[in-house]
């Protein structure tokens, strides 16, 4: 009863629990509130703060939700509510615009503190995470200056600047100017104004130079073999953070499918090292909430929780399998290993064989009883037939006797 009813409790939950891993990955921390009916509130870091012993500051005794909620017609009013959750006791205190404060204190009946502690990436001692991409920030910046980059000068590449050349001396770049140059007014920002020179020039009309001038377009230097090989160094980079293999991040792979296939095994181990991270807070968080069920619910009782993940790949499953029915069938392994073995995630090896030898032990005393129960109607329709002293055969719908070959009227 336990299983059914937290396997249902999480699928009704699954969304936000995900959605709170996310904003953990993304903040640094995230919090998940368990209501008194079981139902979930997710709550940012910046909302809450810890309380902590005053004897032992290392000790956090509760958590402090605060909250500032505006008024939707009444501009500049605001409500600030703040909540202090404590293993025994919720504390609510609002505190109206008007000052007036309001302390209401609420018993907690199941002895746990229903506020859950997500942090991503915190060290041994630290109780407070950090952002999962955190020390890329300065990366990330560099890999979008690079790509802006590239995207302007590639504009710039296919729009060249047209270059006048050779016009002689100075003073006869002074007298081109002076011909065909034109002049205007700028105002800047700060108000102050500035003349300048320019030349109206159209390349739809033509061009025509004195004594030994020239005109050509002139264009930048390729670049875009240089900004590949940038990218791709940073791309480097953000792999060897995140550790999640270039070819699941969308790069083209060298050798095909079996090079994918190679980098799955890290993949693999990179998810399950997450999962081991996510083990203790998905623990606590099942914990209160089937102690808020068992509240309402008497047939429910609240007994160690332990996590079973799904395999994320069935890769030699198969012979994995043979090979332990050859160790079980050959007498070289024992069921306890043998379970090991198996591609299943098996916290505690031992109590799944108790069980299921107390299982299996039920359904034989079930069918032993339904076979006793066949042969009981089977000795009571040959009575009803007069079939006194004959063998009756171990069949359902069959009575067969000596005198079978009889006429019964």
């Amino acid at each position: 009863k336990e299983d059914e009813a937290l396997t249902t409790w999480f699928r009704e939950h699954h969304a936000k629990v995900v959605g709170a891993l996310e904003e953990s990955l993304n903040l640094g921390d995230f919090y998940i509130v368990v209501n008194p009916d079981a139902s979930l509130t997710l709550i940012p870091p910046n909302m809450v703060t810890p309380i902590v012993n005053e004897q032992r500051y290392s000790e956090i005794i509760g958590w402090r939700v605060e909250v500032a909620v505006p008024h939707p017609t009444d501009v500049g009013k605001t409500q600030t509510i703040r909540n202090e959750y404590y293993a025994n006791k919720r504390v609510e205190t609002i505190l109206s615009a008007s000052q007036k404060t309001t302390v209401t204190e609420y018993a907690n009946l199941i002895g746990k503190i229903p506020v859950i502690h997500i942090p991503n990436n915190n060290g041994a001692d630290e109780v407070f995470g950090r952002p999962e991409w955190e020390a890329l920030v300065p990366v990330l910046h560099k890999y979008g200056a690079v790509f802006e980059a590239a995207i302007e000068g590639n504009i710039r590449h296919g729009r060249p600047t047209p270059v006048f050349s050779k016009l002689g001396t100075i003073q006869a770049l002074q007298k081109f100017w002076e011909i065909f140059g034109k002049r205007r007014t700028v105002e800047h920002a700060d108000g102050t104004t500035e003349t300048e020179t320019y030349l109206e020039f159209d390349a739809d009309k033509a061009v025509t130079l004195a004594e030994s001038g020239e005109f050509h377009y002139q264009s930048p230097q390729p670049f875009m073999s240089d900004v590949n090989m940038i990218l791709q160094l940073i791309f480097y980079l953000l792999v060897e953070h995140g550790e999640i293999p270039e070819g699941f991040l969308g790069s083209a792979v060298t050798g095909g499918r079996a090079s994918l296939d190679s980098q799955l095994e890290p993949l693999v181990k990179f998810i399950e090292k997450k999962r081991s991270f996510m083990r203790s807070w998905l623990i606590q968080l099942a914990d209160i909430a089937l102690s808020m069920m068992a509240l309402t619910k008497p047939n429910i009782k609240v007994d160690k929780i332990s996590i079973l993940w799904d395999d994320m790949t069935r890769k030699d499953g198969a012979l994995t399998v043979q090979a332990v029915e050859l160790g079980l069938r050959e007498g070289i392994l024992d069921e306890a290993t043998a379970l090991t073995k198996l591609p299943l995630d098996i916290e505690n090896p031992t109590e799944v064989l108790r069980k299921a030898k107390k299982e299996r032990e039920e359904r034989m005393l079930l069918q032993d009883e339904a076979a006793n129960q066949r042969i009981a109607d089977a000795a009571a329709r040959s009575t009803s037939l007069g079939l006194d002293g004959g063998d009756v055969a171990m069949d359902d719908n069959t009575v067969t006797d000596e005198s079978a070959s009889k006429k019964v009227a």
